[in-house]
């Protein structure tokens, strides 16, 4: 099939007759630019006198003064070569009805499966089987998919091959006797590749800010950010992921007298190696604060942003998990029976194998070493609390690290977390026929089961200081976004301040389920039967996201108001960081039903059943209707705010 796109775009000699266009402001430019502007003949505009911008403000007392092009048109000495090379080279599409392109790319699916199965019986007590699936699904898109392109001049393959195997070998020791081993194995990859108009095309020169590798040396984003809201991108692609899950196991039965015993044990390793999110090609945006047009502001190669990715690299992520348990279904007489169990579970938190990872740990922050925050809202660089980074990549750059703690490094776990290894779960149930006639029976049942946080809580904390960087100027050209517009000088990255994505080191108990039901089932009649049950569950320790470095609530209305005498970076209790966003296991949730269930076999061919559920559920639900690992609590004031029936 084809993937449609239909947007607004304009060829170059189109938009230089465009209406309303505009010379820049004298205050927006370097005095080499003004000089350009007046050798091509051109009178550079005045700026509000109230709010320094370069547009018409109704409301100013002293307004703007914009001067047009001569002939509405701009000269061709003022067009930004590269700005001119990449429309040659064809990141944005031409017009196909009169200002507007629409059109698309093919965009094929493509499947396959193998499929591999093998039985064997020794003799009559050994036996071994096994079986391999290997599928593949290969999807193109249109535009570059998870961003905000809407050309698709740039577009991308998603490839995801997944495989299976088992081999289980049954030995019977014993008529009552069995011993079970099994290998397990789950993987998957999945490769997002560009597509398209994606590398430089010879001659563009855009200096990067960072010396780290540009994968296929993409062509960085354009993003026109005005009236024309066309943008090309290929994102972070190109984009790996590669996962493999190992198991092995014994499960051990043994059936004596009125015990049917069973023993098993289990040990896995999960083992993930995922390209972090990162436009290390650099992204520029154009929004028409220049010329009053975002088209014409990239024909003059005056952006309003540039913003690129220091690095772009891979973590290698393990987590093993461990299980012993025992169970026994036990007769004890004709009328009752007992199912009792004993698990435990070994889940120590995902890590990366090189301990390339970070943390925010509050008591590692000291307030003495608090950030110095400059006017602009960026740290000193004569603030305490500055440290490097491990990655030669980014050296020369200063993080803010205070409060940051490297995995593996001064008692920081490996996986960031502090790890529980008390994970017991009782599994407790019986039946018991009150007459032993099986007509009238009682059930019940207890049982608690732990589950592990599978990863995407270390993986989204990937890009944390001081293994990632990403610097942001303002007012950059196209052919250099080391250079102010305004002054013509090179501009020094700033110390940022970071926002982290971390792991609340105290609050990570292994998610707990604890589940129950206790029942009555009756034969009304010949192959009549009315069950009547109540069943529930209380979940603990479940996974959420909550905010930790507020403001006091007594400054929000001021923040709310944009009160510019009030900075949100200088009124965190955590000074030198913006946002620190911390996954938590701490929410709770719960569920109880009454249900009842009748069954009747009327005849050979027809069967009536009818089921009635009363129901009622408790658990935290955002604003976003989401409710499930990773989700982010809507009001970090209160953590209960989410907290509901459903």
């Amino acid at each position: 099939h084809r993937d449609l796109h239909s947007f607004p775009t304009r060829r170059s000699s189109d938009l230089l007759s465009a209406s309303g266009l505009h010379t820049p402001c004298t205050n927006q430019v370097s005095a080499q630019i003004a000089s350009a502007f007046a050798g091509a003949g051109q009178t550079l505009s005045t700026a509000d006198g109230d709010s320094g911008a370069c547009k018409i403000d109704p409301k100013s007392t002293h307004p703007a003064i914009l001067q047009p092009f001569t002939g509405n048109q701009i000269p061709t000495s003022l067009l930004n070569p590269n700005a001119q090379l990449l429309l040659k080279t064809g990141i944005f599409p031409a017009p196909t009805s009169g200002t507007a392109f629409s059109g698309g790319n093919n965009a094929p699916t493509n499947v396959r499966e193998e499929i591999i199965r093998i039985d064997h019986h020794f003799n009559d007590k050994f036996w071994i089987f096994g079986h391999w699936v290997d599928e593949a699904i290969s999807q193109t898109y249109g535009t570059s998919m998870w961003s905000g392109d809407n050309v698709p001049t740039a577009s991308n393959t998603f490839g995801n091959p997944s495989y299976s195997g088992v081999v289980h070998a049954i030995y019977t020791v014993s008529p009552t006797v069995l011993d079970e081993v099994a290998f397990n194995y789950n993987g998957n990859r999945i490769a997002i590749l560009p597509l398209g108009v994606v590398a430089q095309p010879a001659g563009l020169s855009i200096p990067r800010l960072f010396t780290g590798p540009n994968a296929d040396n993409r062509i960085p984003s354009i993003a026109l950010a005005g009236a024309t809201g066309t943008n090309y991108t290929t994102n972070w692609m190109p984009w790996n992921n590669k996962a493999d899950d190992y198991q092995i196991r014994d499960d051990f039965s043994w059936t004596k007298g009125a015990h049917q015993l069973k023993f098993g044990a289990s040990w896995a390793i999960y083992k993930k190696i995922q390209d972090l999110f990162a436009n290390t090609e650099g992204g520029y945006s154009f929004n028409g604060q220049y010329t009053g047009n975002d088209f014409a502001d990239f024909l003059l190669g005056y952006a309003q942003n540039y913003s690129e990715a220091g690095v772009k690299d891979a973590g290698h992520w393990d987590n093993k998990s461990y299980a012993i348990y025992a169970q026994d279904n036990w007769k004890v007489s004709p009328k009752l029976t007992l199912n009792l169990g004993l698990r435990w579970d070994g889940i120590p938190h995902t890590y990366e194998e090189t301990n390339r990872q970070s943390n925010f740990f509050p008591t590692l922050y000291n307030p003495a070493n608090a950030a110095v925050i400059l006017p602009g809202g960026n740290i000193s660089p004569t603030s305490p609390g500055l440290g490097t980074s491990p990655n030669p990549i980014l050296k020369g750059y200063q993080f803010y690290l205070n409060g940051i703690g490297l995995a593996g490094q001064n008692g920081t776990p490996a996986g960031l977390v502090n790890n529980y290894w008390g994970n017991i779960a009782p599994r407790v149930g019986f039946a018991y026929d009150i007459e032993g006639k099986g007509k009238t029976v009682i059930r019940g049942g207890f049982g608690i089961m732990y589950e592990r946080i599978q990863g995407n809580d270390v993986y989204n904390a990937g890009t944390n200081v001081p293994y990632s960087a990403q610097v942001s100027f303002n007012n950059v050209s196209l052919s250099n976004p080391n250079v102010s517009l305004s002054t013509g000088q090179t501009l020094v990255a700033p110390i940022s301040v970071a926002s982290i994505t971390g792991l609340a080191n105290t609050d990570y108990k292994a998610p707990a389920s604890y589940q129950f039901s206790f029942g009555v089932q009756r034969e009304l009649a010949r192959n009549s039967v009315l069950s009547v049950s109540y069943v529930g569950n209380q979940n603990r320790h479940q996974n959420d996201y909550r905010e930790i470095n507020l403001p006091s609530p007594s400054v929000l209305p001021a923040l709310i108001n944009k009160d510019k005498t009030v900075n949100y970076n200088q009124v965190v209790p955590y000074l030198g960081f913006n946002s620190i966003k911390m996954s938590e296991n701490a929410t709770n949730s719960h569920y109880n039903s009454l249900q009842v269930n009748f069954h009747t076999q009327i005849s050979r061919s027809l069967t009536l059943q009818a089921v009635y559920t009363l129901s009622k559920a408790w658990d935290p639900l955002n604003q976003g209707g989401g409710a499930g690992d990773l989700q982010s609590v809507s009001n970090p004031y209160d953590r209960a705010y989410d907290n509901g029936p459903s």
